[in-house]
């Protein structure tokens, strides 16, 4: 059976003996120090390493404040931005599940989704706040609702982002990395597309995560044509709510090989213009992006050229519609994978 088998040559059991998949974080994290790990392509604001764990902390801090235990489920509905990292890896650290759910969804498949996960406490942006807090008010099991805004218009039923994390709120609060048995401690819950019927909930260990991390570092990132001490920029559109998405932050981050520049939805030329600006060469796409990377004029105005591989997931990339692209873009450097199935 091997023999069918198509593999790294390198068979590694890297962090295999981290207590929890939290210490891999704060231990590569911490490593990463200053080095940039997150931009905003809308505001070109930077995050390094040592200021995402930092932020991570407050928020395992905040969360032991409120009365959340290892095990407990939080979740987030809410665009790419830093605070989606923040309310991640903070959950990471105090082993936590974290539970992210599609802002699209309506009232009926968030209620459907909170309902699966049983949250704690729910984290939204503006862009879907009405209808979170319509529904998990309607659910007795989530006792907190976290608004990342700077003003907060549903009064007392929300507390805002900033007032969570406050010094006064976690001043007192010590938190100390614990062990866990990472094969059964879940750390992901993320929600099946659903057209089958309703979404399942797929549950991730803290081995998945290890996993997951350790295959970016070792194959996915390395697939790419990239010059020798060349920095690694990867495109972050995909929604991070998404399997494809959520897993793809967490290995970059994790393995802190990569810098993310991240876009919290699709704007023609905010696309092409940060793949140009910031010189992404490692873009995590859809089909659909394909289709606009091979046919849309706007294309030819960009200089792509940076661009080393794309990695195609979440539905299936047909034949024809990868060599569109390769023609498109007509980069001898560029590779396309597959990463879905």
């Amino acid at each position: 059976m091997d023999q069918f088998v198509i593999s790294n040559p390198e068979k590694s059991n890297e962090w295999n003996d981290e207590k929890s998949f939290g210490h891999l974080v704060v231990k590569n994290l911490t490593k990463a120090g200053d080095q940039i790990v997150l931009i905003s392509g809308i505001s070109s604001e930077e995050l390094s390493a040592k200021d995402l764990l930092a932020k991570s902390f407050e928020v395992a801090k905040a969360l032991i404040a409120s009365g959340i235990k290892p095990g407990d489920v939080i979740s987030i509905v809410s665009e790419n931005r830093f605070e989606f990292a923040y309310v991640l890896f903070g959950s990471i650290l105090l082993n936590c599940t974290f539970a992210p759910i599609n802002l699209t969804y309506s009232e009926r498949e968030m209620e459907h989704a909170m309902s699966l996960s049983k949250p704690k406490i729910v984290f939204m942006s503006p862009f879907a706040a009405e209808k979170v807090v319509k529904v998990a008010k309607s659910l007795s099991f989530v006792k907190k609702i976290v608004l990342m805004e700077d003003e907060n218009p549903f009064g007392s039923d929300v507390m805002l982002f900033s007032d969570f994390t406050s010094v006064s709120n976690i001043k007192n609060v010590t938190l100390s990395l614990s062990t866990v048995d990472k094969s059964k401690a879940v750390s992901v819950i993320l929600m099946s597309s659903g057209t089958t019927g309703l979404a399942k909930g797929v549950q991730l260990s803290q081995n998945n995560l290890i996993a997951i991390t350790r295959f970016s570092k070792n194959t996915s990132i390395k697939l790419a044509d990239i010059d020798a001490g060349q920095e690694r920029i990867v495109l972050g559109l995909v929604p991070w709510f998404h399997a494809f998405g959520l897993t793809s932050l967490i290995g970059c981050i994790s393995a802190t090989l990569v810098k993310i520049v991240l876009l919290p939805k699709f704007e023609e030329g905010l696309f092409l213009g940060c793949i140009e600006n910031y010189k992404c060469n490692l873009l995590f796409m859809v089909p659909p992006l394909m289709v606009f990377m091979a046919k849309h004029p706007l294309v030819a105005d960009y200089d792509l050229s940076s661009v080393r591989m794309i990695v195609c997931g979440a539905a299936p990339l047909s034949r024809e519609l990868e060599e569109a692209v390769y023609k498109r873009l007509n980069n001898p450097r560029m590779i396309i994978r597959q990463g879905y199935g």
